[in-house]
């Protein structure tokens, strides 16, 4: 028994990944990639693509012991991880893709 899961058509996420990309590769403000470890939506490889499309610069977080509601496997670690962004955000700049700088 794995408990209790969400159900959704597996093949909504494989449809956007085209567009998430060049969204993903435009953003301007500060951001930061929080997965789940054991994600899988956001597996290993597709987290280490999003990282890569923002030239390895954001800051990227994988929270062990937790899936994709990361808030709801590990809601302290999560929120730790949150308020430590959003203290070093103060001081530093928002993010700019590598070609833009």
């Amino acid at each position: 028994e794995r408990g209790w899961e969400w159900k959704f058509d597996p093949h909504l996420f494989s449809r956007a990944v085209h567009t998430l990309s060049a969204e993903l590769a435009d953003l301007k403000p500060r951001i930061a990639l929080l997965r789940g470890e054991e994600s899988d939506i956001v597996p290993p490889d597709v987290a280490e693509y999003m990282y890569e499309l923002l030239g390895r610069t954001a800051p990227f977080v994988s929270i062990p012991e937790s899936h994709h509601h990361v808030f709801v496997d590990q809601p302290l670690p999560f929120v730790a991880a949150v308020r430590a962004l959003l203290r070093d955000w103060e001081h530093s700049i928002p993010w700019v893709p590598p070609e833009r700088r």
